[in-house]
């Protein structure tokens, strides 16, 4: 075999895995504004229902970005952005159980705050390795998840401040539509890393 059609043929053998990211994208995209969808046109789900719909849109909106702003993203960091993007969220539960000591000053857990993804970092600064990754991942999915929140989270908005203050932050659907918009086009328009090189 000549050496054009052994390049050839590892093009063929590595794409195949490459040509998932543009559906992938896709189905990330449809996730996310079908949930959002789902919720504008009806009555708030049972929680189960929605906090299952809720949590796969952030799942989806991490995973565009991902795809968008760090393609390269080792295993660790992807596993982080996916746990941070979703447990965030478990700081509902004491509200939830009846108690408010994250709620008291803000309608929503005070740990939905840039403070939490400084943690995560600080974290990422005192190991390495795997570790590391997973904590900045865990700092990336935290951030994915204030940014939709603060778009989706009706008036309850994001302490995005606090302690500094409690005020609450919200932005314009369109801006996270926007975002979701940017981050499926980049992921769909960037070359392939295992195009073969035209032959001289």
């Amino acid at each position: 075999m000549g050496q054009r059609e052994q390049r050839a043929c590892g093009a063929r053998g590595t794409g195949r895995g490459a040509d998932w990211r543009v559906p992938l994208a896709f189905a990330a995209l449809a996730v996310a504004g079908g949930v959002d969808a789902f919720f504008a046109r009806r009555r708030e789900p049972p929680l189960p229902v929605a906090a299952l719909l809720d949590e796969s849109a952030h799942v989806a909106t991490a995973a565009l970005c991902l795809g968008a702003f760090h393609p390269d993203a080792t295993p660790a960091f992807v596993a982080g952005a996916a746990l941070g993007a979703v447990l965030i969220d478990a700081d509902h539960l004491p509200k939830r159980l009846g108690w408010d000591l994250l709620t008291t000053a803000t309608e929503r857990p005070c740990t939905h705050a840039a403070a939490t993804i400084l943690a995560a970092f600080l974290v990422a600064m005192r190991v390495e390795g795997a570790r590391r990754e997973l904590a900045l991942g865990a700092a990336f999915g935290l951030a994915t998840h204030l940014a939709r929140d603060t778009a989706t989270g009706g008036d309850a908005g994001v302490p995005l401040l606090w302690p500094l203050t409690p005020r609450r932050l919200t932005l314009p659907y369109g801006l996270y539509a926007a975002l979701l918009l940017l981050a499926w086009g980049a992921i769909v328009r960037r070359p392939r890393d295992d195009q073969p090189s035209p032959s001289m």
